[in-house]
């Protein structure tokens, strides 16, 4: 079975709902690590850590915690205090102390992410070698913006795997059957929402 999408940021939130259910997914280009939430929050919260007076920073942080504030340009003026208010384990002096290395995990512990998710797992492992490497603050804020689309989930295949990948991707390939999801693109609901049926519910 192949999924195709418009967009790897598409396939990325397709293969996140399939492999949170438990089915096994390989993509050549949809698990693309710097589309994921979970790992864009986890970045953008360590480059504000490092610049908390970065309006750019502050603004880019907030929406990937609280969207919908955001969007009601609820914004705090001090975003420091409200992580301190909304994650009590954010300790920006703290977080400051520790080797570059502790700080992305120490982030992600503070913040509630999901440290066993395939995708945050991958960039703490990937963030450990590149601190083993040596690489200061300024270094690593080069090599994310670099490779933040380069860099992907390698995932075995594992038995029935689903295959998701893009429209581009999928040029002269070809499968037994090929899911379209984003066909009525009238509809603002998430893709997910309403285009997947539960096992025991009846379309229609």
């Amino acid at each position: 079975i192949a999924i195709l999408v418009r967009t790897n940021k598409v396939g990325a939130e397709i293969a996140s709902g399939l492999m949170a259910a438990g089915q096994a997914v390989i993509s050549p280009d949809s698990l693309v690590l710097g589309l994921h939430p979970e790992v864009e929050k986890l970045m953008m919260a360590w480059q504000f850590l490092h610049d908390s007076s970065s309006l750019l920073n502050q603004d880019l942080l907030f929406l990937a915690l609280n969207p919908e504030q955001y969007k009601r340009g609820e914004q705090p003026h001090r975003l420091n205090e409200w992580l301190a208010q909304h994650f009590p384990l954010w300790n920006e002096d703290l977080l400051l102390q520790l080797p570059l290395g502790l700080q992305l995990h120490e982030i992600a512990y503070a913040l509630g992410c999901p440290t066993q998710d395939a995708y945050v797992k991958r960039l703490l492992e990937e963030w450990t070698l590149q601190c083993a490497a040596g690489l200061g603050a300024q270094e690593l804020r080069d090599w994310w913006t670099r490779n933040r689309l380069k860099i992907k989930l390698q995932l075995q295949d594992q038995g029935q795997a689903v295959t998701v990948l893009t429209v581009h991707s999928a040029t002269g390939l070809e499968f037994p059957v090929v899911i379209l999801p984003e066909l009525d693109r009238s509809r603002k609901l998430s893709v997910i929402e309403y285009q997947w049926l539960q096992a025991d519910q009846p379309a229609g």
